[in-house]
């Protein structure tokens, strides 16, 4: 097996993208470059990319959004961005997994097959590991308030940052703050304007004047290192095909206020039921409960700072080989045994 080797042993002469294709065809059991490429799928970007910085101490990892191919998700609303991850050497991004954006994408020929990124391409990294993380809110509480002095900066009771008008008549310097935010690893949610909420990351959100601007963490200040080994996710019948090819891919779920791309999930049974029962309501189609096994699942999961309680996310992508259907059977027996203790 490749694990018992040095990889820098076997292939001294070569430089370090091709140790690392040769690493990567090698530890896939592939007979060639090609044939590794080919046989990626949607979610796999995690896995090889941590397999990459595992072996080669001088790579970082590169976690953004990436600009696809316009495409109908889950619940029939068109996106155009997914999460990706790339590789950074000696300050330049890489990607050995174009292939899992092969039904996303178009590209040149030949072009998949190349790990280079050129310069005028549509990837968008956001975030290098280790550039940028959340800052603990009361540090970003007081660098906001050195930045705007004029404005009242408070922590709200569910964690939230709020920054309101104090001495002037409203928020007017909405541009300042979102580039302030952004190094801190937090981000606009919306404003309110006369007890009305308009979600940012529309052109016409800045075209009001906000009594109040709501900031969210980009990551909770901390992640989840003991975690639930199931979790559930709610998704419509008519998704489940695409989801079982390609598996669970972030996305911008914003009706009322806006969030980067996540998958939304919770370990408390009762609630996706009762959620799956509201969407079903609300949008008319048929619901399932999705269950994700997280034994093996090496993604980063975070709480959910509008469902502390029982809701989690992640900004990574879950394969289909973690999702399953929730039997009905073990729903029945989960409420059973809930009615039995009550008793």
């Amino acid at each position: 097996m490749i694990k018992e080797f040095k990889i820098f042993e076997l292939f001294q002469d070569e430089n370090i993208i091709e140790k690392i294709k040769k690493y990567l065809i090698l530890n896939s059991g592939c007979n060639n470059w090609e044939e590794f490429v080919d046989d990626q799928s949607v979610g796999d970007c995690q896995g090889i990319v941590s397999s990459i910085i595992s072996e080669f101490p001088d790579t970082k990892k590169v976690f953004g959004e990436i600009e696809v191919d316009p495409y109908v998700d889950e619940d029939g609303e068109e996106q155009s961005l997914m999460t990706h991850h790339w590789v950074l050497i000696n300050n330049e991004i890489y990607d050995f997994s174009k292939g899992t954006l092969k039904y996303h994408m178009d590209f040149d020929k030949g072009e998949i097959y190349e790990p280079e990124v050129v310069d005028d391409w549509i990837y968008k990294p956001i975030m290098n590991e280790g550039m940028y993380s959340t800052a603990p809110t009361k540090k970003a509480v007081k660098i906001l308030k050195r930045k705007f002095p004029d404005f009242y900066i408070g922590i709200l009771q569910d964690g939230k940052i709020e920054i309101s008008a104090g001495r002037k008549n409203y928020v007017d310097d909405v541009v300042s703050i979102e580039q302030i935010c952004k190094p801190l690893g937090w981000f606009i949610s919306h404003g309110i304007e006369n007890g009305s909420d308009f979600k940012y990351g529309n052109e016409e959100f800045y075209e009001h004047e906000y009594d109040e601007i709501i900031l969210k963490p980009l990551f909770d200040p901390k992640e989840f290192f003991s975690r639930p080994s199931i979790l559930y996710h709610i998704s419509p019948k008519r998704s489940l095909d695409k989801i079982f090819k390609i598996g669970l891919v972030p996305k911008h779920r914003d009706k009322k206020t806006y969030h980067p791309a996540r998958i939304y999930l919770t370990d408390e049974l009762e609630l996706a039921w009762g959620l799956k029962k509201q969407f079903q309501r609300i949008s008319g189609f048929e619901y399932e409960i999705l269950k994700i096994n997280m034994k093996d699942l090496k993604i980063k999961l975070y709480s959910d700072i509008d469902s502390r309680t029982y809701g989690y996310y992640t900004m990574e992508n879950i394969p289909p080989r973690f999702i399953s259907i929730l039997p009905k059977e073990e729903h029945r027996k989960h409420w059973e045994s809930i009615k039995n203790s009550s008793t």
